[in-house]
């Protein structure tokens, strides 16, 4: 109504990756199993600190995947 948003579908400001980016997290997961290695947690901390890396947002804490 009056040009807003649906709050369903608004982002709320504590994602720190977009849909894109989260897509992208999820290809990675599912081709590192579909490959037999398991995602380990330090291993997508890492994808996604280079991920926010590239759009110069600083990188996610040690409790992030947590």
């Amino acid at each position: 109504m009056n040009g807003r948003v649906a709050i369903s579908t608004a982002r709320n400001a504590w994602y720190q990756l977009t849909l894109s980016e989260e897509e992208t997290l999820v290809r990675y997961i599912l081709d590192l199993d579909t490959r037999g290695f398991p995602p380990w947690i330090c291993g997508v901390e890492d994808m996604v600190s280079s991920l926010l890396v590239t759009r110069c947002e600083k990188p996610v804490g040690k409790l992030w995947v947590y």
